[in-house]
């Protein structure tokens, strides 16, 4: 992300460089004159100066270098903060849904199919909408798993391996993770009885 924005920094510094230097076109006509240098020693300081002063080109590519690039290190650490960030986010949407929510279709968006369902020593599979109709959100949106999804907090759930829990591990919960491409959203409901 750094090298990017410095790339288009050094690109629009040379662009600015360029045109500095390019004459306006007012439509008349530019009388230009050479000054002839009067000796040769002249003409070799003022070369010397040439080359000891950097064009602003020159300048911002200094300036652009000195900009340091992530490390590897760093860019694993933005990597996960945005990871956390994004499981936090769906957590929080979740969490509206399931407190607020009265529908299926809107469920739906938030499921990661298969689903399963773990009331106890039972267990049932949700593998799409016909499915999530199919059970109902009364069989789901228990009064444990509303009152445990709405005091929980998103911004302190823990995430592991592409796991997150949401909602009191002692009553019940949902379980956040990932599908195969990266989408995150619900895996699992969970009803200690």
């Amino acid at each position: 992300m750094k090298k990017i924005l410095v790339m288009g920094i050094l690109c629009a510094s040379m662009n600015l460089a360029a045109c500095s230097v390019l004459p306006i076109d007012t439509g008349k006509p530019v009388q230009t004159t050479q000054r002839q240098p009067e000796t040769q020693k002249e003409t070799e300081e003022t070369k010397k100066e040439t080359e000891e002063t950097p064009s602003p080109v020159q300048t911002e590519a200094v300036k652009a270098e000195s900009v340091a690039a992530p490390s590897p290190v760093e860019e694993e650490d933005m990597e996960a903060e945005i990871h956390d960030a994004l499981f936090r986010s769906t957590a929080s949407a979740v969490q509206m849904e399931i407190t607020t929510g009265k529908t299926t279709e809107y469920l739906d968006s938030f499921c990661n199919y298969p689903i399963r369902v773990v009331k106890g020593e039972k267990e049932t599979m949700i593998n799409d909408l016909k499915d999530l109709e199919k059970i109902g959100l009364k069989e789901l949106y228990t009064d444990s798993l509303l009152k445990a999804v709405e005091a929980a907090d998103p911004e302190t759930m823990e995430i592991e391996d592409g796991m997150a829990v949401l909602g009191d591990p002692d009553t019940a919960y949902v379980v956040l993770g990932e599908d195969e491409n990266g989408i995150i959203g619900i895996a699992e409901f969970h009803y200690v009885k």
